[in-house]
């Protein structure tokens, strides 16, 4: 599993799937549309969360 956060309001993010495909999108939706796109996240890859 990857962490992955919020680039908006810093909260984790959780994988889904969507029409065009799986994306991780922020766990405060709709209060946050924050998105990722999978594509650029790999199982190795960590993002620290915003300050």
């Amino acid at each position: 599993m990857v962490n992955t956060w919020s680039p908006q309001c810093g909260f984790k993010m959780i994988l889904r799937n969507g029409k065009y495909g799986p994306f991780y999108g922020c766990t405060q939706y709709p209060k946050c549309r924050g998105t990722r796109n999978c594509k650029n996240i790999q199982s190795n890859n960590v993002f620290e969360k915003n300050p």
